[in-house]
């Protein structure tokens, strides 16, 4: 992963498109971003919880499951994004 030279501020500033462009260069500033920033908080969401106890997710991986996806396959998730919602609601899917 590559230093990032940004801080976590200045990429909550920026568009959905140029964070995914950050995170397709590995800049670490945009991942910490992403991950401590959308995903984390979503495993404090009452609803998401239910939704992985129900499908027996341990609510305490979410974050390593999403870095590991995103990585997969030279990030074919992240390139496949189409910008058609927010970057949050697409990794929420």
């Amino acid at each position: 992963m590559k230093k990032g030279v940004r801080s976590k501020q200045g990429i909550n500033a920026k568009t959905d498109r140029e964070i995914v462009d950050l995170l397709l260069q590995e800049d670490a500033a945009a991942w910490e971003y992403v991950l401590t920033e959308i995903i984390a908080p979503l495993s404090k969401n009452k609803k998401y919880r239910e939704i992985c106890a129900k499908h027996c997710i341990s609510t305490d991986s979410i974050v390593t499951n999403v870095w590991i996806i995103l990585h997969k396959n030279n990030y074919r998730r992240l390139r496949n994004f189409r910008f058609a919602s927010s970057l949050k609601t697409y990794l929420f899917i």
